[in-house]
């Protein structure tokens, strides 16, 4: 009779390159275990679990690669980006306001701040970010009313007051000086507000 043949095992499956990840019997992406902290790993599980669509699983890699490097501003930003995504505004804002306090002030992330000022607990944060957007370009009438609320809503109306005329010297929009005047008012400065008040009004469509 014939010898038995062994039977051949089947070829290993060839796995994805996402070594800080090890799924366990969850289902919820939550449960998943993170594999000791490697920066080469990481970024690289995080291309590839994003590049897959699992936002959800990219955004623990980038959690923890935050929490072991937590001046790495890149870390940062991937973490911005994907809270986000995975509806967590909060965790977001705070990110890119780490961003901007830390002198990142690009385009991409003054807006960012811009945008998500709702959830900062901070509007000092959100009044800098506009400030930084009107040195690079021009604001709207709302805009720049909503730079007023934010300056009232600091309580620094003698900085405020200064701020809006120094714009108003450079822009030369009269409702920037009407804000320094109210401003300049709001901070007991009488003197300075009347001052302000008559140089308003001596301009079009006052005058």
């Amino acid at each position: 009779a014939p010898e038995p043949v062994a039977p051949v095992p089947p070829p290993l499956a060839v796995p994805l390159p996402v070594a800080p990840l090890r799924k366990s019997t969850q289902t919820d992406p939550a449960f998943d275990v993170l594999q000791p902290f490697n920066a080469a790993d990481f970024a690289l599980a995080y291309d590839v679990l994003l590049g897959g669509g699992d936002s959800a699983r990219a955004f623990l890699v980038a959690q923890r690669a935050v929490r072991e490097l937590p001046n790495d501003r890149a870390w940062r930003k991937k973490l911005a980006q994907v809270a986000e995504w995975t509806q967590r505004p909060v965790l977001a804002t705070q990110q890119w306001s780490y961003l901007f306090q830390q002198g990142d002030h690009s385009d991409e992330t003054v807006s960012m701040v811009i945008r998500l000022a709702f959830f900062l607990d901070n509007p000092e944060i959100a009044l800098r970010a506009w400030q930084v957007r009107a040195q690079h370009g021009a604001l709207t009438d709302a805009q720049w009313a909503g730079v007023f609320q934010l300056y009232e809503s600091t309580a620094q109306p003698s900085e405020g007051s200064r701020y809006f005329e120094a714009q108003f010297q450079q822009k030369r929009m009269p409702h920037l000086l009407e804000y320094a005047a109210r401003m300049a008012e709001n901070a007991g400065e009488d003197a300075r507000a009347q001052k302000l008040y008559l140089q308003r009004a001596q301009i079009e469509p006052f005058s």
